[in-house]
């Protein structure tokens, strides 16, 4: 699992190995240490496969997190519970945060960062980000076909926020209750709402720093 995780985010492989190696190697071969596991989730989820690689986290981390007196993650998984009693290479914390709630820097210092959600089953996440900028604060949620977002993005940032398409199929978009997005058009009149563009899975707005609702729906 180690060699093919590595293979993908090195981009040795090429996207059309990507389904082999998933099915084949990292969903029924789980060897890998901690330090190794977020390697292999982070693969899993740069190559698309989210809910497979949810689905690998629990089955790698449901033991631990069943344990009363545990309260952080182990250097070993079960059975071999041994090793440092809060692990900093542990898998979960980087990729929730990284590819389910979708935030991470796209410039230096965090003066650029992205939100582009990838839900999967999840229908409630927040996320706090202590970033050198200050903290980012941001709260997700879907509602059957209803998708929100809170942003609380400090002073020097820009903010990128992608709505997901596959989870809502919007038709219009609300920030701070005036519409921005509406059948397939930008029409934003809100001060520092730039349109950056759409893809498969994301519609994707810039935002500046400030207090932000958006509502898809």
């Amino acid at each position: 699992d180690r060699a093919n995780a590595l293979a993908i985010l090195s981009g040795v492989a090429s996207p059309d190995k990507y389904d082999s190696m998933i099915k084949n190697v990292l969903i029924p071969i789980q060897s890998c240490s901690p330090h190794f596991e977020w390697m292999v989730e982070d693969a899993m989820c740069r190559a698309g496969f989210y809910a497979a690689a949810l689905q690998r986290m629990k089955d790698r981390y449901q033991a631990q997190v069943n344990l009363e007196w545990l309260s952080t993650l182990y250097e070993r998984v079960i059975p071999e519970l041994k090793g440092s009693y809060n692990h900093a290479w542990n898998a979960p914390n980087t990729i929730l945060a990284k590819h389910i709630a979708g935030i991470h820097p796209t410039k230096p210092g965090w003066t650029e960062y992205q939100i582009m959600p990838n839900l999967e089953h999840f229908t409630s996440i927040e996320q706090v980000i202590p970033s050198v900028q200050g903290d980012i604060r941001v709260e997700l949620k879907k509602i059957n076909h209803v998708f929100g977002l809170k942003l609380n993005s400090p002073e020097g940032t820009t903010a990128v926020v992608g709505i997901p398409r596959s989870s809502t199929t919007p038709k219009v978009v609300d920030i701070n209750g005036s519409v921005v997005w509406k059948n397939g058009k930008f029409v934003s009149d809100v001060k520092g709402i730039t349109w950056i563009g759409e893809d498969e899975q994301h519609l994707k707005l810039s935002v500046p720093p400030g207090t932000w609702s958006v509502i898809a729906r």
